[in-house]
C-alpha cells in the first residue's frame, strides 16, 4: 500500500492518512484471498492482502484479537499525534 488517504470506518473521519506499510485492517477468512476480497476491492482501496498467520479458525481468531488489542501500542500508532491515534486499524469498524 502506498502513502495516502484510506477509508476509515470508526474514527469519525471518512478518510484517514496512512504511511506506506501501516495496517489498514486485520481480519480472518476461511475462503482465502480471492474469497475474502475481490481484486477490484483491493485495487480500488489501494491495499494489499497479506497473510500474517495461518492456523485453525480458533487460533486465527485469537491472533486477530491479539493484534487488535495490541494495535494502540504499535509504533506506527504511537508516532501519531495523540489526537490522531486510533484504537484499532482504520478499516476495522468494531473491536471483537
Amino acid at each position: 500500500m502506498a502513502e495516502g488517504w484510506y477509508p476509515c470506518l470508526h474514527s469519525g473521519r471518512a478518510l484517514y492518512y496512512l504511511h506506506t506499510g501501516e495496517v489498514w485492517k486485520y481480519g480472518i477468512t476461511t475462503k482465502g484471498e480471492r474469497g475474502r476480497y475481490t481484486s477490484r476491492f483491493l485495487q480500488d482501496n489501494g491495499v494489499l492482502y497479506v497473510i500474517q498467520f495461518k492456523g485453525t479458525v480458533t487460533e486465527c481468531l485469537q491472533e486477530e484479537q491479539r493484534k487488535l488489542f495490541a494495535y494502540p501500542l504499535l509504533p506506527e500508532n504511537l508516532a501519531r499525534l495523540e489526537l490522531d491515534r486510533l484504537l484499532r486499524p482504520p478499516y476495522n469498524p468494531v473491536l471483537k
